[in-house]
């Protein structure tokens, strides 16, 4: 088997940054049309713009960090194939918009959770009294306001008893495409994911990882095919705009043969 060519990251951050302006121009052919508030198009439009953020913030680590570590990146990496493992399971389901809202049910869930730990905290350490966190009371003004709001509802399993809808786990989601080709995909951008994981906890293995410096080539690899994951999950979710506006993707032909996975 021949052996690929060394890339560097000086090469990777070209590559983010022909992604960014690939997102920014089709990002610019939304304006004036998002006007109205609507969970599916803020999703969308989020997802659309966070890969741009991550990806600069990317770039400035290729370029300037005083060091050789992958930590960084690797976290990086991560929330962006994250965000290709959510788009792409949305896209491959028949109810695009109840997904979303389940998506964002478990996200107010999630942080609710973590109100209510501080609040316990309060009420065990301070007698309820410490000013930056909430006490019981103030704590169940919050869910009763959140709950009685009309556009809430929707998240709600019981609204009465505050149980939010539920969503999958990353790995459920990687683990639901039917397709058996397209299946492969999945599974190789989770198997990243679980590698750049691996990179968010501190363990000796990874500080091993890390310290062996015949891994670097590897490792660009792996950032390099977070790219392609990266234009995919700007091409999926323009699509959402490109049918409900009626416009069409605009993308240098150079760069979509590149990166484009082929699929319906």
């Amino acid at each position: 088997m021949e052996k690929l060519p060394d890339i560097n990251k000086e090469f990777l951050a070209i590559e983010a940054k022909k992604i960014i302006d690939f997102a920014n121009a089709n990002i610019e052919q939304l304006n004036g049309k998002c006007q109205k508030k609507d969970t599916t198009q803020d999703y969308f439009l989020g997802i659309l713009r966070r890969q741009t953020i991550i990806l600069y913030d990317l770039i400035a680590l290729l370029k300037n960090s005083p060091h050789k570590n992958f930590t960084s990146l690797f976290i990086l990496c991560r929330c962006l194939i994250d965000d290709f493992l959510f788009v792409f399971y949305l896209k491959t389901q028949p109810d695009e918009d109840e997904n979303i809202v389940r998506i964002n049910a478990n996200a107010y869930s999630k942080s609710f959770q973590g109100l209510e730990i501080l609040t316990e905290s309060n009420e065990k350490h301070f007698n309820g009294t410490y000013p930056f966190y909430l006490n019981k009371e103030e704590f169940s003004k919050l869910k009763e306001h959140f709950k009685s709001k009309a556009e809430n509802e929707k998240y709600f399993k019981d609204r009465e008893k505050f149980n939010f809808k539920a969503f999958l786990q990353v790995t459920q989601i990687a683990d639901k495409t039917e397709d058996f080709e397209l299946s492969k995909l999945t599974l190789r951008a989770f198997f990243l994911w679980k590698n750049f994981s691996d990179f968010i906890h501190y363990s000796n293995l990874t500080f091993e990882l890390e310290m062996n410096t015949g891994n670097e080539q590897n490792y660009l690899r792996q950032i390099e095919e977070t790219l392609l994951y990266s234009f995919n999950t700007v091409e999926l979710s323009f699509r959402y705009f490109a049918k409900r506006d009626n416009i069409k993707l605009k993308v240098e032909e150079e760069l979509q043969k590149r990166y484009i996975i082929k699929y319906k």
